[in-house]
Order: structure tokens, then sequence, then C-alpha cells
């Protein structure tokens, strides 16, 4: 399997929407998960991300990191 932060991927946007959505999603917030994940690809250095995971040319996992996260750590500076 190869990891890859989604703008690394643009092919693989609609499906991995879907596959993001499908995992954490539910009826009533399929158009936040849209929104979230294609205004991320604009920001190279920004949080939120996402990543997917791809075997076989499809996306078998996904990981994203968002600033929640990272909120609650004493250890990390977000400037």
């Amino acid at each position: 399997m190869k990891i890859f932060e989604l703008s690394e991927q643009p092919n693989q946007l609609e499906e991995a929407i879907q596959f993001f959505w499908k995992c954490w999603g539910n009826d009533s917030n399929l158009n936040f998960y849209d929104d979230c994940i294609r205004n991320s690809l604009d920001k190279k250095n920004a949080i939120p991300k996402f990543y997917i995971g791809i075997e076989s040319e499809q996306i078998v996992g996904t990981y994203a990191l968002i600033i929640n996260d990272l909120k609650n750590s004493c250890t990390i500076d977000l400037k």
C-alpha cells in the first residue's frame, strides 16, 4: 500500500470524498465533507489534510489530520 496526501492524487478526489464520507459521515453531511476536502487541496501547508491509502489502484484506507487533532497538545506549535 502507498499513502498519498490527496492533493498529490487529484484524479482520486471524487472517489476519496465518497470513501471518507461513507466511513465517517452521515446522511446530512455529504456537502460538508465535499467542501472541506476540496478546500484542503488549495492550501498546500494548511490543515486539514486528507490522506488516502492506495493498493492495486483502489483506495483501501484514509486518514485526516484536522485542527481538533492538535488543539489539546501542549507540545505542538501551530504557528
